[in-house]
């Protein structure tokens, strides 16, 4: 009996599976709060980022057409048309739940000038606010509300 050697132990004990388990939980809990936040953010960046590329776009077109290009949010839609709340040159779709309260933009195909000047966009969802202007020269701003 004296010869004969002691098996070495292999795995973890229910002990440390248990402890395991519970930091991972933690870590979780802490994690998942912020991972929500960055979505949200997220979300209303690209909804911001996509009405300045409209913007731009609509006054792209206005300068190309040489006529007035209007710019409109109809129901859950962001337009660029021909005409007020006519959506045949370019409709793209919001996020959905996004709130945005949006001037309907008519732009001149004079050096692509907004009218009213300054328009302001504003973006918000879950607490998070953003804020898209059109100056009277047609420089676009994009802000993040604090």
């Amino acid at each position: 009996m004296l010869g004969t050697a002691l098996r070495a132990q292999e795995g973890f004990t229910l002990i440390e599976a248990m402890i395991t388990v519970t930091l991972l939980a933690v870590l979780a809990a802490l994690a998942i709060p912020s991972f929500e936040s960055s979505i949200v953010r997220s979300k209303v960046r690209k909804t911001t980022e996509l009405i300045a590329q409209m913007i731009s776009m609509s006054q792209s077109e206005a300068l190309r057409r040489n006529v007035k290009m209007y710019l409109t949010v109809i129901t859950g839609d962001i337009c660029i048309g021909s005409a007020p709340a006519q959506c045949d040159v370019r409709r793209e779709p919001l996020i959905s739940g996004m709130n945005v309260t949006a001037p309907n933009l008519i732009l001149s195909p004079f050096y692509g000038v907004p009218t009213p000047a300054p328009a302001v966009f504003t973006v918000s969802y879950s607490g998070v606010t953003h804020t898209v202007s059109v100056n009277r020269l047609g420089i676009i701003i994009v802000r993040e509300e604090p």
